[in-house]
């Protein structure tokens, strides 16, 4: 991450130049006001201010402060991601863990990956947390309108998108053809409700959407496909949901042994890149050892998690 505007030469405690104008501030009163205002905002967001202004700036955090917010070993702190400026004396945090964070960018990493290994990185855009706007629909798939008779909008942020370098007529550059969605603390529900919007949004453009699932406990790694199904209604009004169609997880060992896979996942060639593939070129298949390095870095990234509190 680039260097906080939060970080100035300025005299200590004197906040210069507050960063995000658009995010959520407090003042500091104590470690247990601090969680308990991190709970409330966390439990409160919108999708809105999710997309808007995901980082909480909180003021008024001196060195001891700060220590005590470490020392506390509380549940929050594996479900966001706290940077310290001792200089403003200012906490920056948004409400990411560092295992949330590293799943994402680990998926990333292997979609490239096998994009370069066939020499096609050049036909892919990946977006990464790039503002969408999307309507509210319900679950007949129809536009949800405001008090004064508009559509409902929301924007949204996926934890990566990708994008086709190019499209044919009549298809435009407005939709990727792949979203990705991740979960650390959030419900399968609602994850599943951000596709279904997503697919019905892009009417079907949006060729493969895809979640990806951190269990707190256990830290089983689930990587998953999802559609959207009608599920029981009328034939004039259908109701939609979004449901999973093909998954690959990976449970951590206990102890020593390996760690148990199950399922398989692939991300069909011409879902991505939108053409069919060529000479040399095949589906995007998640292999064992892909899986197993995608969690080894998940799992190590708690570490450094730890390595913060001590």
């Amino acid at each position: 991450m680039a260097d906080s505007p939060l970080f100035s030469s300025s005299t200590r405690g004197q906040l210069i130049d507050p960063w995000p104008i658009d995010g959520t501030q407090f003042d500091y009163v104590n470690v247990d006001a601090f969680f308990a205002q991190l709970r409330s905002i966390g439990t409160s967001f919108t999708d809105e201010q999710r997309a808007n202004g995901p980082w909480i700036l909180v003021t008024s955090v001196d060195e001891q402060a700060f220590k005590c917010i470490q020392d506390s070993h509380h549940e929050l702190l594996d479900l966001w991601s706290i940077l310290y400026n001792p200089v403003d004396y200012t906490i920056s945090t948004k409400m990411e863990s560092f295992f949330h964070g590293t799943l994402a960018m680990a998926i990333t990493r292997w979609l490239d990956g096998k994009l370069t290994t066939m020499g096609l990185n050049h036909e892919a855009i990946f977006t990464g947390t790039a503002n969408h706007t999307l309507f509210v629909l319900n679950r007949a798939g129809q536009r949800v309108l405001n008090d004064v008779g508009n559509p409902e909008i929301i924007r949204k942020r996926a934890d990566q998108t990708v994008h086709p370098f190019t499209v044919q007529a009549p298809r435009s550059m407005k939709w990727p053809s792949l979203v990705l969605e991740v979960s650390y603390s959030e419900s399968r529900a609602k994850i599943g409700e951000d596709l279904r919007l997503w697919l019905q949004n892009s009417q079907s453009e949006i060729r493969f959407a895809m979640a990806a699932f951190i269990t707190a406990r256990s830290k089983t790694i689930s990587i998953e496909e999802w559609k959207v199904r009608t599920r029981a209604g009328t034939q004039e009004q259908p109701r939609y949901t979004a449901e999973r169609i093909q998954f690959m997880s990976i449970e951590k060992p206990r102890s020593h042994g390996d760690p148990i896979i199950t399922g398989s996942f692939t991300v069909p060639f011409d879902r991505l890149l939108l053409r069919q593939p060529t000479a040399g070129e095949t589906d995007f298949d998640m292999s064992q050892k892909d899986l197993r390095q995608i969690a080894a870095q998940v799992w190590r990234s708690q570490s450094i998690g730890d390595a913060w509190r001590q």
